[in-house]
């Protein structure tokens, strides 16, 4: 199961994890993506997007949109990181793969 590591505390927590899942099936009734890009993990470049789509699983390192902390996720699978981000940070991502995406209402 995947974890979550917010300010250093790891949790795999159940009930986050099924709320992940729920948004991923959510995003794809909501909306459609406005532009996608490539994204290039780094520790200072803005990266803020609305969703990240994950190609090869591993950790992301992100700071969300409205936080000036950052949360590691942990062995997240290959799919839809629904996450607002302003940064996706070189520093603990070993994800691949990764594009991010705007939305459109």
């Amino acid at each position: 199961m995947p974890t979550v590591t917010l300010q250093g505390k790891q949790s795999s927590d159940t009930k986050i994890v099924e709320e992940l899942k729920a948004t991923d099936s959510a995003l794809h009734t909501q909306s459609s993506a406005r532009s996608a890009s490539a994204v290039t993990p780094h520790n200072e470049n803005d990266n803020i997007y609305d969703a990240l789509w994950i190609g090869v699983t591993g950790d992301v390192a992100v700071q969300l949109a409205d936080d000036s902390s950052s949360v590691t996720f942990t062995n997240v699978p290959v799919g839809w990181l629904p996450v607002n981000t302003s940064l996706v940070l070189a520093s603990g991502t070993t994800a691949t793969g990764i594009i991010g995406v705007k939305w459109s209402a």
